[in-house]
């Protein structure tokens, strides 16, 4: 609601970038509060689940703030939105409950210094950076890409965007159910696997007037946005549960907002300096295939658990 105010590019770093971020790393606790109702063989269709309404918020919102722009301004769609998020979010969270009692027997509790000294989580750190490298590289400039390329308007390029959000919803269920079965590495793969795919289609999009490698995108892409993230935090929950999750999580969580943010900038100063998203795309790539090294390179140096 800020930024509806703002007048300068430092009021925008503080208002967006400082306020908006510290607020929104909140929300990726949310897998750790869902670890905790439920039994490990069911974790990862439950965070999956959860998940979902990540999709349907992006299903909605991206063409909504497009025609919120377009209609009213961009000061206006601000405040809007703003209002929104938070007679939203405000009864939704003060809805929840304290999860009940665990019935079942549980790995021996992790503290954060017990996290940190094994390869496992900073391997879970590297691949969770690097995954997000990857995706922020297209989520933030798939739509400038396909207006600046002269395929769609704003507001055309902002349905892509939620089509391919609207693909995720089945996706995020599946890649949770393939969490339970495959375990993290496994599920891991094969959505980094489906999101590089799509990064090929918008490369061979960027060189060809054909219209199927958009398509072949939305769907191969889509079905596997976000289902990276599903992996890691099961992985990681599974790992380090105790009283000390929370903490960890969101140390792991902090490497995807450092790739977050160096992924936004580089695809944008990548496209500044060769006036193509080509060698963005293809950066993307790179980061991806380096994130599933990681997150196999993990499975060495993981910390023994015990029952009790």
């Amino acid at each position: 609601m800020a930024c509806s105010t703002l007048q300068t590019l430092g009021h925008f770093v503080v208002y967006y970038g400082v306020l908006g971020a510290v607020g929104q790393t909140a929300l990726a606790s949310v897998a750790v509060v869902v670890s905790r109702w439920f039994e490990r063989t069911q974790r990862g269709r439950a965070i999956g689940f959860a998940d979902v309404g990540t999709g349907f918020g992006m299903v909605v919102f991206i063409p909504g703030s497009a025609w919120l722009i377009e209609t009213f301004g961009w000061r206006p769609a601000f405040a809007i939105l703003g209002a929104v998020i938070v007679l939203l979010l405000v009864p939704l969270n003060l809805w929840q409950r304290r999860p009940p009692v665990a019935l079942v027997p549980t790995v021996s509790p992790a503290s954060f210094g017990h996290a940190v000294r094994h390869q496992a989580f900073w391997m879970l750190c590297l691949a969770h950076c690097f995954m997000t490298i990857t995706m922020t590289m297209v989520n933030v400039h798939l739509v400038p890409f396909l207006v600046s390329s002269g395929r769609l308007e704003l507001v055309g390029a902002a349905s892509i965007a939620s089509a391919v959000s609207l693909v995720s919803l089945g996706g995020r269920m599946f890649f949770g159910w393939l969490v339970d079965r495959l375990h993290g590495e496994g599920a891991f793969s094969v959505a980094m696997s489906c999101s590089i795919t799509g990064f090929v289609m918008l490369l061979i999009l960027s060189q060809s007037a054909a219209h199927w490698p958009l398509y072949a995108f939305v769907l191969v892409y889509g079905f596997a946005q976000g289902a990276g993230g599903i992996a890691i935090a099961a992985k990681t929950i599974a790992l380090f549960q105790g009283p000390s999750l929370g903490t960890i999580f969101m140390v792991v969580n902090l490497s995807a907002n450092l790739g977050a943010a160096f992924g936004a900038w580089c695809g944008g100063r990548l496209f500044d300096v060769t006036e193509s998203y080509a060698l963005t795309f293809a950066t993307a790539i790179a980061s991806g295939l380096l994130a599933i090294s990681c997150m196999w390179s993990g499975r060495q140096g993981q910390p023994t658990t015990r029952q009790g």
